[in-house]
């Protein structure tokens, strides 16, 4: 799973590291974090704050510190709109 952010950031997904982010065209990579336990991202959006996810398992999940952790949309993603 990649995106390309509006900015030129590439944001990448692989199993077993987690989400990375690429930076000046991908000479640069960091890993960002990964979701707790099995489960892997399938689809992935930036906000202009946030990043969302959607698991294997259906569950939407979101991000407000750049990826290093994540949590159901529906315990407070919902709120913080």
């Amino acid at each position: 799973m990649v995106h390309i952010a509006a900015d030129g950031s590439v944001f990448a997904y692989v199993i077993g590291t987690g989400l990375i982010k690429g930076t000046e065209g991908g000479a640069s990579w960091t890993t960002l974090g990964h979701l707790d336990g099995e489960k892997v991202m399938l689809r992935f959006a930036v906000g202009p704050d946030r990043l969302y996810a959607v698991t294997q398992h259906n569950e939407i999940v979101f991000s407000r510190d750049g990826g290093q952790s994540w949590v159901p949309y529906a315990s407070g993603g919902q709120a913080a709109r």
